[in-house]
């Protein structure tokens, strides 16, 4: 697998600097980062607390959404809204007409999360849908719909064992164009590093940035898949357990 280059950690983040500079929902979120709380343009909040993308992270995501090469964009997982109020806004700063997908069942304890996505829902009129069901299901019904290669960007934050990763990435594989990326969070904690060992040792046409920013990861699929239909590489799985970071 190849590897993805992208701008330095300073060039990135001063992009996310001008992005706010210029579109709300991406201020919104840097002045949540920086409070604890997201606000409403009405005045109501909800406290991030420890669900949120950290600002090298989300400068990382806002440059690759900026460069999504589909009208359709999805994520799996909503939490606090991080993720798709910087997605929303890199989009909506691109000028182009776009649609975006998160699908999350559950939501957070005490409807946290319910501020921002209402923020969302309103500033992205037309654009943005939150769909409550497992992505397991949302995304099969996306590629039955509209068919394979017609995602430009799905970035992957839902349930945290290893078979859910698994399949949502497989699901996401269907969906990426040629030119698309794919972003797994929390890329540092075993299940998920193992669904990327996987992709690096099998999955040759995609190019990979591997903790380009904190706990990030991105692939991009730069070539048709042409494996036999029998090949296999076996492929690292990490022996730390349950959610123990590589860092630690």
């Amino acid at each position: 697998m190849r590897d993805l280059v992208f701008p330095r950690d300073d060039e990135l983040r001063s992009e996310l600097d001008d992005l706010a500079s210029r579109v709300d929902s991406v201020a919104r979120y840097m002045r949540a980062v920086s409070t604890g709380h997201f606000q409403h343009p009405d005045g109501s909040t909800d406290p991030l607390r420890e669900v949120a993308l950290s600002l090298p992270q989300a400068a990382l995501i806002a440059h690759v959404a900026k460069r999504c090469p589909t009208t359709l964009s999805v994520e799996v997982g909503f939490g606090m809204g991080s993720s798709a109020a910087v997605i929303l806004g890199a989009r909506y700063d691109g000028g182009h007409e776009f649609q975006h997908l998160a699908f999350d069942p559950y939501g957070l304890p005490s409807g946290r999360g319910r501020v921002v996505r209402a923020y969302l829902e309103t500033e992205f009129a037309g654009s943005f849908r939150l769909i409550e069901k497992r992505s397991e299901v949302g995304l099969a019904l996306l590629a039955d719909k509209h068919g394979a290669g017609q995602v430009g960007l799905v970035f992957i934050d839902g349930a945290h064992h290893f078979e859910n990763v698994m399949a949502d990435f497989v699901l996401a594989d269907l969906l990426c164009c040629e030119g698309g990326y794919i972003i797994f969070d929390d890329a540092w904690f075993p299940a998920i590093e193992t669904v990327i060992n996987y992709a690096r040792r099998n999955r040759k046409d995609y190019a990979i940035a591997h903790l380009a920013a904190p706990s990030t990861t991105v692939l991009q699929k730069i070539a048709p898949d042409d494996r036999e239909w029998f090949e296999f590489c076996p492929f690292e799985v990490p022996t730390r357990r349950d959610w123990t970071s590589v860092c630690s």
